[in-house]
């Protein structure tokens, strides 16, 4: 469950009994891509159960918009050029990547190369919030346009806007397998681009404690476009992962504070028995981004564990951890 996610749960799981934050963070980094809570917590890998992007896919399709056809393999981004006109993209991933693969894009800023960004990414998640502040402050000011992850042998999908700017197209986390790429976008994005009509709205918002997943609309079985609108102040990825038994708020959050401890309470379902669904990639404050999800009807939870700019602490353990019913 709650899978490593190339290892941004490691890198910002928080100290416990016997367990420093940096063996954690090191733990983290030895994680291959795709792991899962289970990995973490003692159990084994498991695959994705994201559906192929059929549905939902053919909607974003329709609306005509220029495509970044891409080829995730183990080590890198197959298909994607060198530069490309700013403006909105369908991106489609075509998943070669063993179990599984994620690809986001991160608009690098002045004097900010990629060597540079891959270095910074070790350190992210450190103990305290002043040294994450200085180690890279840009990573959480920065414009990340979001992106998409599937399982090997699918194809993943998503909607997303390109600003003009130097990129690092990469695996959407720190122990990904993929040698980021180099992107270039140009010129000027026209003003109104088709936008796609979402069934669902996950917003990512503020709240009192950290932060939370506000969803409008219905989950129902099947393709569907599902919108994701970062309302608050730090960028957020979401994680979807499919329950197997259903699931109450308070046992969700209960299993989240589990990170870094081996043994769930007795009447808990096992982390290794949840399945990761489908992905939206890191994306940046004041962003929306539209992915086609094809879900099997059932309990999910909505999460996402990058680490708190301030305190270090994952943000599924402020709040970003929703259970939602898919029918």
């Amino acid at each position: 469950m709650l899978s490593t996610r190339n290892g941004w749960r490691a890198a910002a799981a928080p100290m416990h009994a016997g367990v420093t934050r940096r063996e954690v963070v090191r733990g983290g980094a030895r994680l291959a891509a795709g792991g899962t809570l289970g990995a973490l917590l003692g159990g084994g890998g498991r695959r994705w159960a994201l559906a192929q992007a059929t549905g939902a896919g053919t909607a974003l399709a329709a609306l005509g918009l220029p495509e970044l056809k891409v080829t995730v393999t183990d080590s890198g981004f197959e298909g994607l050029p060198p530069q490309v006109a700013a403006g909105r993209y369908l991106l489609s991933l075509t998943i070669q990547a063993k179990p599984n693969a994620q690809t986001g894009f991160v608009q690098l800023p002045t004097g900010i190369t990629i060597q540079t960004f891959l270095g910074a990414l070790t350190q992210v998640g450190q103990a305290t919030a002043a040294a994450q502040a200085g180690v890279a402050p840009w990573f959480y000011q920065t414009y990340m346009a979001g992106g998409a992850g599937g399982a090997t042998g699918q194809t993943a999908q998503a909607v997303i806007d390109l600003k003009p700017g130097n990129y690092a197209v990469w695996g959407d986390g720190p122990s990904a397998t993929q040698q980021p790429q180099a992107l270039t976008v140009t010129g000027t994005a026209p003003a109104k681009p088709p936008t796609p009509a979402a069934a669902v709205t996950i917003r990512e918002v503020n709240a009192a404690n950290g932060f939370a997943f506000d969803v409008a609309g219905t989950f129902k079985a099947g393709p569907q476009v599902v919108a994701v609108v970062n309302a608050s102040n730090q960028p957020h990825f979401v994680e979807v992962d499919k329950s197997p038994v259903p699931l109450t708020q308070a046992q969700l959050t209960q299993i989240v504070g589990l990170l870094g401890n081996a043994t769930p309470p007795a009447g808990l379902p096992q982390p290794a028995q949840f399945e990761p669904a489908t992905y939206a990639a890191i994306q940046s404050p004041g962003t929306t981004t539209w992915h086609a999800f094809d879900l099997a009807a059932g309990t999910y939870a909505l999460l996402c564990f990058l680490p708190d700019e301030r305190t270090g602490e994952p943000h599924a353990m402020e709040g970003m951890a929703t259970v939602v019913t898919v029918g």
